[in-house]
């Protein structure tokens, strides 16, 4: 983010800094209502946008939980609407371009049927953490294994 002492101004009313990377040169801004997401460099230019790609006639959104894997990789939920918050699928971006690289694949529904796109928490250190409500579990994933 800026150097100390300075302050960053979004550049469009409505977006919020979202995450950064200590090894990327750069940082993420999500827009206030979730219709895109940015990649910003350090100088708060915008390098990149990503829209999240629609399972139906609803106008999906990306959803604050999004941030840096690792270095070259983004992960970021995409939200149907705001009637099923649960509803959504997590998304492997491009760190650079925020090229959308696929969806993650879970292995496994839990036995209450929820899946593990519920909220995420990248780590930044090649994981992301999600949360299953049903059976209060905490998982720990990474590309390799998604």
């Amino acid at each position: 983010m800026p150097s100390a002492g300075s302050s960053w101004t979004p550049g469009t009313a409505g977006s919020w800094p979202a995450y950064v990377h200590p090894g990327h040169a750069g940082f993420l801004t999500i827009e206030q209502y979730g219709s895109d997401l940015r990649l910003h460099a350090l100088d708060g230019s915008v390098l990149a946008t990503a829209e999240p790609e629609p399972a139906d006639e609803e106008p999906p959104g990306w959803d604050y939980g999004c941030g840096f894997v690792d270095a070259d990789t983004v992960i970021a939920r995409a939200v149907d609407s705001d009637d099923d918050p649960e509803a959504g699928a997590h998304w492997l971006l491009d760190a650079r371009t925020l090229e959308i690289r696929g969806p993650v694949r879970y292995p496994a529904v839990p036995a209450d049927g929820r899946s593990s796109d519920g909220w995420v928490r990248p780590l930044g250190d090649g994981t992301w953490l999600t949360y299953d409500d049903g059976s209060e579990t905490l998982h720990r994933w990474s590309a390799s294994a998604s």
